[in-house]
């Protein structure tokens, strides 16, 4: 027909030769700046901060379209749960510690990605995790990003919003939308994002938590996820714990998930021997400036 969208295969787009990667990020020129957020927001206090001016560098040199590929940076999660079988646990397994994976980038960041312009967009082509990733600002005020991103056997959609608040010592961060994932058996998934805080804002070092229920659903109905991000206290000893468990349609606890959202993820079933199901990748040495794991290095 004149005029349609021809798709370019995916199998031919794995077969692409491997891009050459960004693998460090050049060193700042000059002293870096120290802002005092409390000076800048100190009349926000429970108020929505997407509508305010901030000083240009208190932002990574990301914008907030390239971090939505850091949903896909262990991508192969999703290929091991689509290798899986339709409507197993092994599957529902793979999906939660996909969940969890995409917070692992930020333990050792504080700074917020650049605001997109509306109707921005970004593509990013990834043959060596056999994926690709396209991303959209679709709406200014209130700011909302739509992503789609397909891989052999799964498709990942997402769309939604995140309000900001400061309440006088941190800030939080508030996701509105729903991450699906379908593979080409027909089975869906989709979960929610918790909540993520930025601490120490009026004094000490600033320092990123995520706290709330994840909750992951399959339209299969046989298994249900759930998983807790603890909130880290003040003389909380271990930080960035995850707990959580795996149902089964009669609400049977039938496996349990621990670990650590900056760290891995371990699945313990009654009778059998533990099984990690995913690890972070280690991040370079020596850390740059902005915290940056590996693979958002590649996206600046």
């Amino acid at each position: 027909m004149r005029g349609a969208l021809v798709r370019p295969s995916l199998v031919s787009f794995v077969k692409e030769p491997i891009p050459v990667r960004r693998k460090v990020l050049p060193l700042p020129e000059g002293p870096e700046k120290r802002a005092s957020l409390w000076n800048i927001i100190k009349d926000m206090i429970g108020k929505d901060l997407t509508r305010i001016s901030l000083p240009v560098y208190i932002n990574e040199p990301l914008s907030g379209l390239q971090k939505f590929a850091e949903d896909l940076e262990y991508a192969e999660l999703l290929h091991r749960a689509a290798a899986a079988p339709k409507g197993s646990m092994e599957r529902m397994s793979y999906v939660c510690a996909y969940a969890i994976s995409p917070y692992s980038s930020t333990a050792k960041r504080s700074k917020k990605p650049f605001n997109p312009l509306l109707f921005e967009t970004f593509e990013f082509l990834c043959p060596e995790k056999g994926y690709r990733l396209f991303t959209e600002k679709v709406c200014h005020h209130p700011t909302i990003v739509a992503a789609y991103a397909e891989g052999k056997d799964w498709v990942y959609t997402s769309s939604g919003e995140l309000r900001s608040k400061f309440w006088g010592r941190s800030l939080e961060l508030q996701p509105i939308g729903y991450i699906r994932i379908k593979f080409t058996d027909g089975e869906e998934f989709s979960f929610n994002k918790v909540v993520t805080s930025i601490n120490n804002v009026i004094i000490g070092k600033l320092t990123v938590d995520h706290h709330g229920v994840m909750k992951i659903q399959s339209s299969e109905g046989a298994w249900f996820g759930k998983i807790r991000f603890k909130d880290t206290g003040v003389l909380e000893r271990k930080p960035h714990q995850v707990k959580g468990h795996i149902e089964d349609a009669e609400g049977k606890k039938v496996a349990a998930l621990r670990g650590r959202w900056d760290e891995a993820v371990v699945m313990e079933v009654e009778g059998k021997e533990d099984v990690t199901l995913w690890e972070q990748a280690p991040l370079p040495e020596p850390l740059n400036s902005h915290g940056f794991t590996q693979f958002a290095c590649q996206l600046n």
